[in-house]
């Protein structure tokens, strides 16, 4: 059986290699056009999210998952995946979110912020 064709890469989003790359219960960091983002693969879903954390910069993908959140490597600062905000001290400021989908084995992101209302 042949694998499908690969689709083009919608406008504005970015390819950032095979989904399977980056394991369940794994994250990977990635630098992209002067952004640090943080690509989470966690219970069977996909995250995009600002890599920095925003009380003091450190790279969120040297600290560790929980069950929805990631927690700084400095002062174990957690931030929820789905919104970007920050769920203890010492931040208070939220990380960006970013769009992300699958399409075939290749993980797409989309640097481009969701407005708000």
């Amino acid at each position: 059986m042949s694998e499908p064709p690969v689709r083009e890469i919608p406008a504005g989003f970015v390819d950032l290699g095979p989904a399977s790359a980056i394991a369940e219960g794994t994250m990977k960091g990635f630098d992209l056009d002067g952004e640090r983002v943080l690509v989470v693969h966690l219970d069977g879903r996909w995250h995009a999210v600002g890599g920095l954390c925003t009380h003091q910069v450190a790279y969120l993908e040297d600290g560790m998952l929980e069950p929805g959140r990631v927690l700084c490597p400095r002062h174990a600062a957690a931030f929820d995946l789905t919104t970007g905000e920050p769920l203890t001290a010492p931040a208070d400021m939220p990380i960006p979110v970013y769009t992300i989908v699958v399409q075939g084995d290749r993980l797409l992101v989309s640097l481009t912020r969701p407005t708000a209302g």
